[in-house]
Parts: structure tokens; sequence; C-alpha cells
């Protein structure tokens, strides 16, 4: 569906992608711009499984310029009415962090496949920030690591960036 979205909202504390936010700055792939916390920078990272942009900043018209452009580059990227991405905005103390997860698709060959080899997973922000919801008890049980990385690399959109994986 054109322009479809989601709002949902929790602790910070809860998404390990907000949680690791520091040890991710200093695993950077790809050319960080502002390396210091809220220097008004962004860049993107790739932790094996997936990419994704970081927006750091404690101006907000800089929070809202970053975020519009890499939507829009997403858009474009895609070539769809709205991008495909995830996007989660953390506000603390006056400083916005944010984190874009650009998606080649909807969803896994395991939310398609049959018997044992389906997942009922169709990853939004929270799954790709690390928090997996399961609402089968049986996917909840069976999923493991290697699972989990499948599905974050098959959805997982490649930047169109310099020397990316």
């Amino acid at each position: 569906a054109p322009f479809h979205r989601h709002f949902q909202a929790c602790e910070t504390r809860e998404l390990p992608v907000f949680v690791q936010w520091d040890s991710m700055m200093q695993d950077t792939l790809y050319e960080f711009h502002g390396k210091e916390p809220y220097s008004n920078g962004y860049g993107i990272i790739f932790d094996g499984t997936r990419y994704m942009y970081l927006i750091d900043t404690h101006i907000k018209e800089y929070a809202t310029n970053q975020l519009k452009q890499i939507l829009g580059d997403l858009q474009k990227q895609c070539n769809t009415e709205s991008p495909e991405a995830n996007v989660g905005i953390a506000v603390e103390d006056g400083n916005y962090r944010i984190v874009i997860f650009p998606r080649s698709k909807h969803r896994p060959q395991e939310y398609f496949a049959e018997g044992d080899n389906h997942y009922t997973i169709s990853p939004g922000f929270a799954d790709m920030a690390g928090l997996i919801p399961c609402a089968i008890e049986n996917d909840f049980n069976r999923l493991d690591k290697e699972r989990i990385t499948s599905i974050f690399t098959q959805v997982t959109m490649k930047p169109n960036i310099p020397n990316a994986k």
C-alpha cells in the first residue's frame, strides 16, 4: 500500500539498536560524518546482516533534513511511491537519534513457506532493531541466530554507496 505506515512507541532502552548505539558508532563500516555525540552526524553501518542509516544530532532541523534526504534517496532507489524503509526515532535530553533500515522487500521467504519452514515473521522496525516479537509460540521456540540472520539479510536493501557488500 502506498504510504503504508505504522506508529509505535516504547522506551528507548527496550530496543537493542538504541542500547548498542555507541558501540555501533565505533564499528562504522562506512564514513560517519561527525564522530562525537550530538555533533550533527549521519552515516551508514553494515553489521553483517542489516544496513542502517544513523543520524545523531541535537538540532531538530538537521534531523528533519537528513531524514528527508535519506528517505528521498531510498525512494528513488526503490522507484516506488514511498520509500521502502523502517524508521525509528529516539529523543532524549534534546538529542535526536534516528535509525533507518532500508528494505529490499516486505517479507522474507520464511513467511510464505509451508510446514516447519514457515515463520509468521514480517519484520518491522522493532524486529530490525533487535526485538523480534513472535505472535506464534512455535516460531519463538524455533527461532535461532541463523534464521534471524536469514530473515534480516533477505529484507535488508543494500544502499547505493561505494564499496557496499
